[in-house]
C-alpha cells in the first residue's frame, strides 16, 4: 500500500483490464481500489463491500510516457483511459482503466497529467486502440510496431522512449487543458503530418477546437490564393 508518509491525492474504485504480462493469462476486467500519490498509481484487490485488501500492482509515475482516453468502441466500455509506461527493464505496457463516469475519468486524467508533466520520457505518439489477437486494433500492426496516433495532450520535451510509443521528431507540441479528452480521427491525424499544427487543436492557443481549426485551414488557403493572384496581376 502507499507509504505511511506518502500523500494520497485521489482514490476510488475503478475497473482495470488485465495487462497479460505473463503468457497464457486470460484477458479480463476486474474492479480494483486505486490510490494515487505524487509518485505512484497503486491498485488493490477487494470490492465495494469489503474495501481494499492486498496490493496488486503499481505504476511509477516517473515511467509514464502517455496518458490518453480510449474510444468506447475499442472495449465496448465507456470512460476508459490508458496509462502507457515503461517497466524497470524498459518493457512497454499499457494499463487500461475504466472510471465510473466521464467526470471521474477527466479528474483522474487531470491529476495524472499534472504529475507526469515533467517526465523526460513523454511520448508524442500512442496506440488509440488495444492489442487484441496479436495485433493493434487501431493500425493492425504487430506488438512492436510504432505507435500510430498523435497524442491529444503533451508538454514540450526533447526525449522519446524507443519502441511502440516513439514519435518522429520535428512535430509541434501543443498542450490541451488537463483532463480534456478530444477524439482524434484518423483523418485529423494524417492531416497533422502536413500542417504546422495539430488539426484537432486550435493553433491560436484556445485549446481543443476541431471546427475552429478546419475553419482556420480554409482561411489560410484563401489567403494564399489571394496572395498568388495579387502576385501575378
Amino acid at each position: 500500500m502507499a507509504g505511511r508518509n506518502e500523500e494520497v491525492l485521489k482514490e476510488a474504485f475503478m475497473t482495470k483490464r488485465s495487462q497479460n504480462k505473463r503468457s497464457f493469462t486470460p484477458t479480463n476486467w476486474k474492479e480494483r481500489w486505486f490510490v494515487l500519490s505524487p509518485e505512484n498509481l497503486i491498485y488493490f484487490d477487494g470490492d465495494r463491500q469489503s474495501g481494499r485488501r492486498k496490493e496488486r500492482g503499481r505504476v511509477e509515475l516517473s515511467r509514464v510516457v502517455a496518458v490518453e482516453c480510449v474510444n468506447s468502441v475499442v472495449f465496448q466500455r465507456d470512460y476508459v483511459f490508458q496509462l502507457c509506461y515503461l517497466s524497470e527493464e524498459k518493457e512497454q505496457y499499457v494499463l487500461y482503466i475504466a472510471a465510473v463516469s466521464g467526470y471521474e475519468r477527466d479528474e483522474w486524467l487531470g491529476y495524472l497529467r499534472r504529475l507526469v508533466a515533467a517526465n523526460e520520457c513523454l511520448s508524442d505518439w500512442y496506440h488509440e486502440g488495444a492489442f487484441i489477437r496479436n495485433q493493434w486494433s487501431c493500425c493492425k500492426g504487430g506488438k512492436d510496431v510504432a505507435a500510430c496516433t498523435a497524442v491529444t495532450w503533451t508538454i514540450n520535451h526533447n526525449n522519446n522512449p524507443p519502441g511502440m510509443f516513439r514519435r518522429s521528431k520535428g512535430q509541434f507540441d501543443l498542450m490541451t487543458t488537463p483532463g480534456e479528452c478530444p477524439p482524434l480521427s484518423s483523418h485529423a491525424a494524417s492531416l497533422s503530418h502536413w500542417l504546422p499544427f495539430r488539426v484537432d487543436l486550435c493553433p491560436f492557443g484556445t485549446g481543443v477546437c476541431s471546427s475552429c481549426c478546419f475553419l482556420c485551414i480554409i482561411i489560410i488557403i484563401v489567403m494564399i490564393i489571394v496572395i498568388v493572384i495579387n502576385f501575378f496581376m
